[in-house]
């Protein structure tokens, strides 16, 4: 998981793909054995899941942010005026994903079959956000970040 312009293999992901031929896999092993590259086997059925999740969704956010940022009406030099920490970060990333290939993205988006669920399970977590944040009781928002932050309180990486 890794652009062709890494100067270092350090800290990056080489995800191979359990197909049934171990010979393959060992092969691919051995070539990187001495590298710092960090070697993660994955059964092929759920690569695409897992590449949704890690890759298309990244994407998708940072092409949804750089969207409605560009349609916003509002001067892209005045924003930047405004933008606190986060914001800032976001829209570095978001910049680093323009100014990348296009077709590129497209075909990523495109060739994942599993794509429409994504884009129905982004739509929901927009709802539920909307919901969430229309809601006078804070309560339910109040869950809502505990839950997720209790699922990200997971083994770090």
């Amino acid at each position: 998981m890794f652009g062709a312009d890494v100067k270092t293999l350090n800290g990056k992901n080489l995800i191979i793909c359990n197909t049934g031929c171990k010979k393959a896999e060992d092969d691919l092993k051995e070539l990187f054995l001495e590298t710092a590259v960090n070697i993660v086997n994955v059964n092929i059925d759920e690569h695409d899941k897992l590449m949704l999740l890690t890759l298309g969704l990244p994407h998708a956010l940072n092409l949804v942010f750089g969207d409605l940022i560009c349609n916003s009406g509002i001067d892209y030099n005045k924003i930047m005026n405004f933008g606190g920490t986060t914001f800032l970060n976001q829209i570095n990333t978001t910049r680093d994903v323009f100014d990348e290939n296009p077709y590129l993205y497209y075909w990523i988006q495109f060739l994942n079959p599993a794509k429409n669920d994504l884009y129905n399970s982004f739509n929901a977590s927009v709802g539920k956000l909307a919901l969430l944040s229309n809601n006078k009781d804070h309560h339910d928002f109040v869950d809502f970040m505990s839950t997720v932050n209790e699922y990200f309180q997971g083994e770090d990486i």
